[in-house]
């Protein structure tokens, strides 16, 4: 969001397309649950992450090909909720574990990672725009990358 009000959208807009991103995610999340328990969380994770790979580095180049219009707009509220669609994370994280270390091994394991990744995603995006234009697109598709990696490890 910050991005796109930087290069000229109205900061009313970039907040719209955010929360639109945000109903629909919260909209997929109940057939993203069924799907997960018919087809098992490793799949739909490993299918998340492909997605994310497919559509980050296209989304970005079109959302910063025209940050100010309609495409930024629905690029941001739908380009990049979809692949949310295939994650159920909380699940495959839970099932890295045993019963009796669960609560511990998910609770320090997610807070870790979300303080490393989650909390430096911004500082990282920011920097990757002093390489190139398209670098928050690479830093996306590569998350996805990371994530199917991860899935297939």
């Amino acid at each position: 969001v910050s991005f796109l009000t930087t290069h000229g959208m109205s900061p009313s807009m970039a907040l719209s397309a955010s929360l639109l991103a945000k109903a629909l995610c919260s909209i997929v999340m109940l057939p993203a649950g069924w799907i997960c328990d018919q087809v098992g969380v490793g799949t739909m994770v490993l299918v998340g992450g492909v997605a994310t790979m497919a559509v980050g580095l296209p989304t970005w180049l079109a959302i910063s090909a025209s940050p100010t219009g309609t495409v930024a707009f629905f690029g941001v509220s739908v380009g990049f909720s979809l692949p949310h669609l295939f994650f159920c994370h909380h699940l495959f994280c839970a099932e890295l574990f045993p019963t009796s270390l669960r609560g511990l091994g998910v609770g320090i394991g997610w807070n870790i990672s979300m303080g490393v990744f989650g909390g430096f995603g911004g500082l990282l995006a920011q920097a990757s725009l002093q390489v190139g234009s398209s670098g928050p697109g690479w830093l996306i598709s590569g998350s996805g990358l990371v994530t199917v990696v991860t899935v297939l490890w």
